[in-house]
């Protein structure tokens, strides 16, 4: 029964009242379940009128007469205003009915809304949908198709209403003329039953089809179809309605889509982290209390994974190694070629920790093994150093990276480059230095994501600012200096967007041994 003849009865029934007080003449309306089995027993009326909604009789609106009483408006003018009234009960029954139906179908849409998002199984997301077109659009059944990965052919993949034997043509290869091609082109094809071809594409009990496609931005991913027995007019409303479930399986599907991508590509991240993760202490492993230094560090990569290396580690009384190096590219590729190199490093140092000091044979060594481990485009810088305060002085070799610097009493000086970059040529000769040091010096060690930082007006951040940035800040600690440097980095680079990995380490020996 309409909503307008229950939840309004005693609207309806004010309505009849005061017209019956109006004409003189009793007027009411009967609700369809008062009026069928009964009516027999109602008293009888001068007029009645059935009152329908546009898809069913809601009931019965009747006139009948006072006995006894006198009238002051004549019958047909009490017909005519009952007539009235039941046309415009009729009426608002079908727009009550209309808006029932639009209540119940955002009702459903809120709740499919609710659930898609939580649907862990993509076949039961994409039944859902299938339900719900049938439901919305009114029509027998639906069938969902999909493009294989071969992007050859569309597969049937899932059905509501019906039986998969009963779909014509599971298999639909996109190189052949057919609904499919003409959906995906012009977003919408039917097929009825008065067509030549209706057998090759709908159920044998179906007359009507219509096929749209599932797609996004990025092209097609299949096509949806609905099916009726029945032989109907489709309506640019039902269109539109398989449209928009159309739309929301190719969102489903690509959701899916980036959930497992996404899920690969953290899956692949964490694998890398932890192929790539320091020994335990992290980069700069604690050095004892005697070691006579004190180390602090920064670093920031421009992706998920970064290739930048940087180590500090004891090698005995009062020496301390350090290693800061650079692989060519970004994140995964670079994560690749540093992990080697990180590797190669670790297994030199342990095989041979005599002779530490022997900065120029670690760097060939390593670079041997990257040149055996690596693409001819694979390659990195690296500067490794091995502080020694026993006799205050620092040994190092420098294989293409930006040039550390050393600060003493306010004072700045450069440290020597060597050679070539590490992976490029397996004969390759280096050279190590010596340098002595004082108490208090400072050391500065970046990676040229720093010194080749950009603005976003295109400005390099280059040496000149890191150098700048201590001169302006009185610094007491190796923290103090770090953070110096990386504030005014990060300042100068504002709201743009990180072009490489960054790494800074500064090490300051300390003005009293162990102070």
């Amino acid at each position: 029964m309409s909503g307008l003849a229950t939840a309004n009865q005693g609207w309806v029934d004010d309505i009849c009242r005061r017209a019956s007080e109006a004409l003189g003449w009793t007027l009411e309306f009967n609700a369809a379940t008062d009026a069928s089995p009964q009516s027999a027993a109602l008293p009888l009326a001068t007029w009645q009128s059935e009152v329908h909604d546009g898809a069913e009789v809601i009931g019965r609106l009747r006139l009948l007469s006072n006995r006894g009483e006198s009238t002051e408006v004549d019958l047909r003018t009490a017909v005519a205003v009952a007539h009235l009234i039941a046309h415009l009960l009729g009426r608002l029954a079908s727009v009550q009915r209309k808006l029932d139906r639009r209540n119940r179908d955002w009702q459903s849409l809120i709740d499919l809304g609710r659930v898609l998002p939580r649907e862990n199984s993509l076949s039961s997301a994409i039944q859902r949908l299938l339900a719900a077109a049938v439901d919305f659009s009114g029509y027998w059944a639906a069938a969902f198709f999909l493009i294989d990965s071969q992007q050859v052919a569309l597969r049937l993949r899932a059905v509501h209403g019906l039986e998969r034997r009963l779909v014509v043509r599971p298999d639909r290869p996109l190189n052949q003329p057919g609904p499919d091609r003409i959906a995906l082109r012009d977003q919408c094809a039917i097929v009825t039953g008065d067509d030549p071809q209706a057998c090759h594409w709908l159920p044998r009990t179906c007359v009507t089809g219509v096929c749209v496609p599932v797609q996004t931005a990025e092209g097609p991913l299949g096509s949806l179809w609905c099916y009726d027995r029945r032989q109907r007019t489709v309506t640019e409303r039902e269109v539109h309605v398989l449209q928009s479930f159309a739309a929301q399986m190719a969102a489903v599907l690509e959701r899916t889509v980036l959930l497992r991508e996404s899920a690969a590509r953290k899956r692949l991240r964490d694998e890398l982290q932890l192929a790539s993760k320091r020994h335990s202490g992290g980069v700069v492993c604690p050095l004892p209390l005697d070691s006579g230094l004190d180390v602090a560090f920064r670093s920031a990569s421009a992706a998920e994974v970064g290739g930048d290396l940087c180590e500090v580690w004891p090698a005995g009384p009062q020496r301390t190694m350090i290693a800061v190096g650079d692989a060519v590219g970004h994140s995964i590729p670079a994560a690749l070629i540093m992990a080697v190199a990180r590797g190669s490093l670790r297994t030199l140092l342990q095989a041979d920790p005599e002779h530490l000091a022997l900065t120029d044979v670690l760097i060939r060594r390593m670079n041997q093994t990257l040149c055996t481990l690596s693409r001819a485009e694979q390659f990195m810088t690296m500067v490794i150093g091995q502080i020694d305060l026993r006799r205050m002085v620092l040994t190092y070799t420098n294989a293409g990276h930006p040039q550390p610097w050393l600060s003493r009493n306010g004072r700045w000086t450069s440290l020597q480059s060597h050679g070539l970059l590490l992976g490029i040529m397996p004969d390759a000769v280096y050279r190590r230095s010596e340098l002595p040091l004082c108490r208090g010096d400072l050391l500065v060690f970046f990676t040229d994501g720093v010194s080749e930082a950009m603005s976003r007006d295109r400005s390099l951040f280059r040496t000149e600012g890191v150098l700048a940035a201590l001169a302006d800040t009185p610094h007491r600690t190796a923290a103090e200096a770090a953070d110096a440097i990386w504030e005014r980095l990060q300042h100068h680079m504002g709201r743009a967007r990180r072009s490489d990995d960054q790494t800074l380490l500064v090490v300051r020996v300390r003005p009293e041994e162990g102070g």
